[in-house]
């Protein structure tokens, strides 16, 4: 089965509108690329990927055919429903939908949500044009609370589902020792629960067994 890649959102890659003019464009893809350039980021390893996303976004947007085509599958595909929303360009901004998740995660039932949406989710918040962002800023408050967020996002989670963010989240805590300690016990926790889990049948096939071999034996003295 041939799997569909989600619609990229061009304009919250360059930081703009979706009405904004050819000038202010050009103005924000040369402060992105020139911010995110791979050679003036070399411990960035997001930071190539992002300069990609950055020259892509420019290159479908500053052509007005292949605009006008992208406008129409994101007003499709929904994503134009968003205009006013805030682009994720900072730490900040991507703690805040991280929040935004947190407490959308407390009003639903985790136990019939769609697991593997929530992880694709999470993901996206921190993908490679994000991972950039956050490497390139180095805001260590910003990136401790994005990464306790996603901790207490991913209690609603299968464990199955946990590794590759827990990747990403060592990623931003690198260096941050009690951070990193954090994710490392957390993913001990629920290998330890799922264990629990598994054997769970079995402990109470044991314990049945023995109250009942108890029973007989109790029964047989009196």
């Amino acid at each position: 089965m041939v799997q569909i890649q989600p619609l990229k959102d061009y304009y919250n890659i360059l930081g703009v509108l979706p009405n904004v003019n050819d000038a202010d464009l050009k103005k924000a893809y040369r402060r992105m690329a020139m911010q995110y350039h791979p050679d003036k980021n070399p411990e960035n390893i997001f930071a190539a990927t992002h300069f990609k996303e950055i020259h892509e976004a420019y290159s479908i947007l500053s052509n007005p055919k292949s605009r006008e085509k992208y406008n129409e599958e994101r007003w499709l595909s929904g994503m134009s429903k968003n205009v006013h929303e805030e682009p994720m360009l900072s730490a900040a901004a991507i703690n805040n939908k991280c929040k935004q998740l947190m407490r959308h995660l407390n009003t639903i039932d985790t136990h019939t949500m769609d697991h593997a949406a929530l992880q694709a989710y999470i993901l996206l918040l921190l993908n490679d044009e994000r991972m950039a962002i956050l490497k390139f800023e180095q805001n260590n408050s910003e990136n401790e609370a994005i990464v306790n967020t996603i901790l207490v996002c991913m209690h609603k989670l299968r464990f199955a589902l946990i590794a590759p963010i827990a990747k990403r989240l060592k990623l931003i805590a690198l260096g941050n020792n009690k951070l990193e300690t954090a994710i490392v016990d957390f993913v001990k926790k629920r290998n330890n629960q799922l264990l629990l889990e598994r054997a769970m049948p079995f402990i109470i096939i044991v314990i049945s067994i023995l109250l009942a071999w108890a029973m007989y034996h109790y029964g047989l003295k009196h």
